[in-house]
C-alpha cells in the first residue's frame, strides 16, 4: 500500500518507433516478469548491469530495444525477462536520441499534489524533461486530474507533438492506496493533433 498517495495517474505517450507498445501491448510492453514485484525479480540486483542501473528499489519499467536477448518462456528454469542483458550505453544513448522511448507523466496526489515527467528506455527514469503542471480536484468522491505540458520541447525524453502525426497514448491509475502493479491500465489509444479520423482528437480552442 502507499499511505502517502490516495491516487496516481500516469499517462505514457509512445511515437510508434518502438517495436510492442503501439503495435500489440500498451503500456504492458514495459513491465516484465523480472521487473519488482513480478516472480523473476531478482532478490538482490547485481553485476555490471546492475551497476548501470537504479537497483535501489529494485527492477523498473523498461523496453526490449535496450537488451540484447530476452527469455520469454523461461526454458530450462531460466528466469524470464532480461534486466541483466544491457546494451551498450552508446546504443542506448541512440535510442533516446532517436525518440525509441516513451514519455512518462504522472501525478500524485500526496503532500499537496505532484506532477513530475519522465521516460522509460532502459529503465524508468523520472525528474527529467519540460516541467509538468497542472490541477487535480477530488469532489463528490471523483478526482478530476489535468497535466499542462507544451507541445514543444528540446529536454531529454520529451516528445514534441506535431500535426498530422499520430502517437499512442496509454493511461495508469492506481486508487485507494494501491502502489506498484495493483493498478489500473487502459488499452492503447491513438492520438493525434487537429484530426477528427483518431480516438484521441485533440483540437486546438
Amino acid at each position: 500500500m502507499d499511505k502517502d498517495n490516495q491516487i496516481k495517474l500516469a499517462m505514457m505517450i509512445s511515437p510508434m518507433k518502438e517495436e510492442f507498445f503501439g503495435a500489440q501491448a500498451g503500456c504492458w510492453a514495459t513491465c516484465h516478469n523480472d521487473s519488482r514485484y513480478m516472480p523473476d525479480a531478482p532478490e538482490k540486483p547485481e553485476g555490471e548491469a546492475a551497476s548501470r542501473l537504479d537497483v535501489s528499489t529494485g527492477i523498473t519499467k523498461y523496453l526490449n530495444e535496450t537488451r540484447t536477448e530476452f527469455e520469454y518462456k523461461g526454458r530450462g528454469g531460466k528466469p524470464r525477462g532480461a534486466w541483466d542483458k544491457l546494451k551498450s550505453q552508446d546504443e542506448i544513448d541512440a535510442l533516446l536520441k532517436d525518440g525509441t522511448f516513451l514519455d512518462l507523466l504522472r501525478f500524485k496526489s500526496g503532500n499537496g499534489g505532484q506532477f513530475e515527467n519522465g521516460y522509460v528506455l532502459e529503465q524508468r527514469v523520472m525528474g527529467k524533461g519540460i516541467d509538468v503542471t497542472g490541477q487535480a480536484e477530488l469532489k463528490d468522491g471523483v478526482w478530476t486530474v489535468t497535466m499542462q505540458r507544451p507541445l514543444i520541447s528540446n529536454e531529454v525524453g520529451d516528445i514534441s507533438f506535431e500535426p498530422g502525426k499520430e502517437y499512442m497514448v496509454g493511461f495508469a491509475i492506481h486508487d485507494d492506496h494501491t502502489n506498484a502493479r495493483f493498478h489500473h491500465v487502459s488499452l492503447e489509444y491513438k492520438m493525434q493533433l487537429d484530426s477528427p479520423d483518431t480516438q484521441i482528437k485533440v483540437m486546438q480552442q
